[in-house]
């Protein structure tokens, strides 16, 4: 699982867990990655629409 989310740009600190955006990746397939919701990834990345770019490190878990 850890192996996982490493090969997928995940990295975690000791509250937050962050993920790398890859090419095609949209928040909904992020946050079902993640057990999220996209309000919540909009939420802590601060984000005020949909629109996200490859390499832009998110918050996917607080």
């Amino acid at each position: 699982m850890i192996e996982d989310l490493k090969k997928a740009g995940a990295q975690t600190t000791a509250r937050e867990q962050y993920h790398t955006v890859g090419e095609k990746e949209t928040l909904y397939s992020i946050s079902r990655q993640y057990g999220c919701t996209v309000s919540q990834l909009q939420q802590w990345n601060n984000l005020q629409d949909n629109a996200i770019k490859i390499g832009q490190q998110l918050v996917v878990k607080k």
